[in-house]
């Protein structure tokens, strides 16, 4: 392994601190975009019916930004290795923060009025039913087109922040460091998912939208800490750069990963389907009419979900040995009878139960299908599924909120029951997976 622009000599324990300082602001820009994306739920969820936007369009203003992250992530990763790690970074935190304040100023002009969800279709689509009226029905809407662009803007320009984050980690960590490196990286999505809900539930209080504009903010605050603080790593080239990578052959459908690829897909489009009804069950389920009694349920769900998944992160699943099969098999099936759980909270505490339950299913569901894919695949294939494995959950997010909200207007126990069939499922299926190692590959 050799390295590219290598520094003065500088005494290992000044060296050993400043990577420390480097990484605990590289996980505070991290934390603050996991921040802005469960935060989304709890501000936007509560207001979309009053500014007149459906269910599906919610849910299709979610997916969409989802694609444009499938769609523009890679590049980003490869322009990381022209400008750097940190410009990529400081890219992604800006138009994160750009993109998630033109959000909040578009939601603001549905709430004052100045923009309105609907205008009227030609008479033609008016009493249509095909696939061409419920198209325009979805589009005829200046707000909802303001609210898609600045979703695109989002997608396209924060799809940035995670590429970036994780080949700096590769640039600053050796073989032996490297997991550990990227196990900080995935708990700030965790943590995010905690401090989100109490950010929006306390900011709230000074006004509906006051949590996404102070979100935006706080990520411009993460882009100059970057700028000022953090140094660009040492780029590692290594010594067997010139094995062509045709070699590599992991694909979606190699045998070895495929059962892991899919669990990522169908589990997160389960997942996501799941959080943005959380706003419309409390208001149809609970009967609750009061909004920011509708906000607080919203973040301390995700509250109670967050809390049990960081709890369970860095307890239980630091001692479990079993093959990755098996507690597939316990965790999908788990998380189905969760689901169903749901459909019968009358209460908030029984709510709340049931989303700490899906905390504890998924934090068992997300480091064993990355460890499972891992343990099946050899040295140098690391880096092929790797990228497969980031692509997987956000292919199973595009189609979640937007399936998930569809399914909604059948009625709110339909998009519930079917999630957690579809859970069960998946976890039957893994009673079919036998556990793959390098060593049986």
């Amino acid at each position: 392994m050799s390295e590219e622009n290598s520094d003065p000599i500088v005494s290992p324990a000044l060296e050993g601190k400043e990577k420390r300082i480097d990484m605990t602001v590289l996980l505070f820009g991290l934390i603050t975009y996991g921040i802005g994306q469960s935060l989304l739920y709890v501000v936007l969820g509560p207001i979309i019916r009053e500014i007149g936007i459906s269910e599906v369009q919610y849910g299709f203003l979610i997916s969409a930004s989802n694609v444009a992250i499938v769609l523009t992530a890679p590049w980003w990763g490869r322009k990381s290795e022209s400008i750097g790690r940190k410009s990529v970074l400081i890219i992604g935190l800006l138009g994160y923060s750009a993109g998630y304040a033109m959000l909040a100023y578009g939601v603001q002009l549905g709430v004052e009025g100045t923009i309105v969800n609907t205008f009227g279709l030609p008479s033609s689509l008016q009493n249509s039913t095909g696939i061409m009226a419920s198209t325009a029905a979805l589009f005829a809407s200046p707000l909802f087109l303001v609210l898609l662009g600045a979703r695109l803007a989002y997608g396209a320009l924060a799809s940035a922040i995670q590429p970036a984050a994780t080949a700096y980690i590769a640039d600053t960590t050796d073989k032996a460091g490297r997991t550990k490196g990227m196990a900080l990286v995935g708990m700030t999505a965790g943590l995010g998912t905690i401090i989100g809900p109490v950010f929006g539930v306390a900011f709230a209080r000074i006004g509906q939208l006051a949590p996404m504009y102070i979100a935006a903010a706080l990520a411009v605050v993460a882009a100059v800490c970057i700028a000022t603080i953090i140094k660009e790593p040492k780029k590692h080239v290594s010594d067997d750069a010139a094995k062509s990578k045709d070699t590599i052959k992991v694909s979606w459908f190699d045998p070895r990963v495929f059962p892991y690829l899919l669990g990522w897909v169908v589990g997160f489009m389960i997942f996501t389907a799941v959080q943005p009804l959380v706003p419309l069950l409390a208001e149809d389920q609970l009967g609750l009419t009061n909004k920011q009694d509708i906000t607080d349920v919203v973040g301390l769900s995700l509250l109670s979900m967050g809390l049990v998944n960081i709890i369970v992160l860095v307890s239980l699943m630091q001692k479990i040995k079993t093959s990755p099969p098996v507690v597939l098999r316990i965790a999908f099936i788990l998380f189905g009878l969760v689901l169903l759980l749901l459909t019968q909270a009358t209460s908030t505490w029984m709510f709340y139960l049931a989303f700490g339950g899906m905390g504890f299913a998924f934090s068992m569901v997300v480091p064993t299908l990355n460890s499972g894919a891992s343990l099946a695949v050899k040295d140098d294939e690391q880096g092929a599924v790797g990228g497969l494995l980031t692509a997987a959950p956000t292919l199973g997010m595009i189609f979640g909120p937007f399936g998930g909200t569809a399914l909604y207007q059948f009625g709110p126990n339909v998009p519930i029951v079917t999630s957690a069939t579809l859970s069960i499922l998946l976890g039957l299926y893994f009673f079919l997976v036998k556990p793959v190692t390098t060593q049986n590959v």
